[in-house]
């Protein structure tokens, strides 16, 4: 239906039985509600909701993927121990305002995924001896960084690192009895992690696998957990509580790398 301005109506049609005293039907009783502004409303909720759905993907990938690099930074610098106190105060003022923002996403993403967490527990995560720790990351940058809050928790621990999938691939297939534990990102340029966690999945290798990346996203969350050998899901950066979880046990065998 159509006003006189030729603009859409939307009509609520309420069509009501009418008897008379002796209750025979006599007729209906028609009424017309025009609920064009309500129909309109939830028209634009429903964009809205794209928008902020948008507005999730944002803070979880791109917004919290630069931030989670300057927490890495700060971190990593404190690692160096750096001997000059203003430099050291500076640090940790970056350090509270950055984590101020992590918190600000994190509520940003709850009100719309309802919920998540910076370090969610896949399944039970046996104690396991190993021999190296294979990195994937396509950020250079962040590879180094991560190693060496590694090296900070295991100092002899071999660390073998691969900005793409096919060559981790590759040296997991090269060496397929070496007892290793592997954190991989998810989103890479052209091959994901995704990609590798498939990959991985046929070689039906029994070493653990832990995501390490930016996303918040509750539906990377739940796809994680479709890979059996997948432990845990961690957000950017890697730090050394998050590492101590992991139960990591090194071989008595281990060479420095």
């Amino acid at each position: 239906m159509y006003n006189k301005a030729s603009q859409k109506l939307w009509i609520e049609f309420i069509k009501e039985p009418i008897f008379d005293e002796q209750q025979v039907f006599t007729g209906f009783l028609i009424i017309l509600n025009d609920v064009s502004v309500r129909k309109v409303s939830e028209t634009e909720a429903a964009k809205q909701l794209v928008s902020l759905k948008k507005m999730s993907f944002i803070a979880s990938h791109e917004i919290r993927h630069e931030f989670s690099k300057i927490m890495q930074v700060t971190q990593t610098i404190k690692l160096q121990k750096p001997d000059i106190q203003v430099y050291q105060q500076l640090l940790a003022e970056i350090e509270k305002s950055t984590d101020k923002m992590n918190a600000a996403i994190y509520e940003l993403n709850n009100q719309i995924n309802f919920a998540t967490s910076n370090s969610i527990s896949l399944d039970a995560y046996l104690h396991q001896e190993i021999e190296e720790i294979v990195l994937i990351d396509d950020d250079g940058l962040i590879n180094e960084m991560n190693k060496v809050v590694i090296r900070s928790v295991f100092p002899d621990m071999p660390v073998k690192v691969f900005n793409e999938v096919d060559y981790a691939i590759s040296h997991i297939n090269a060496h397929p009895f070496t007892r290793r534990k592997i954190i991989v990102d998810l989103n890479f340029p052209h091959k994901s992690g995704w990609h590798f966690l498939d990959e991985y999945q046929k070689l039906d290798q029994p070493w653990s696998v832990v995501v390490l990346t930016s996303s918040l996203q509750q539906e990377d969350i739940e796809r994680s957990k479709g890979y059996r050998f997948v432990t845990h899901f961690m957000t950017k950066p890697l730090n050394q509580t998050q590492l101590k979880g992991l139960r990591i046990l090194a071989s008595k065998k281990l060479r420095v790398a």
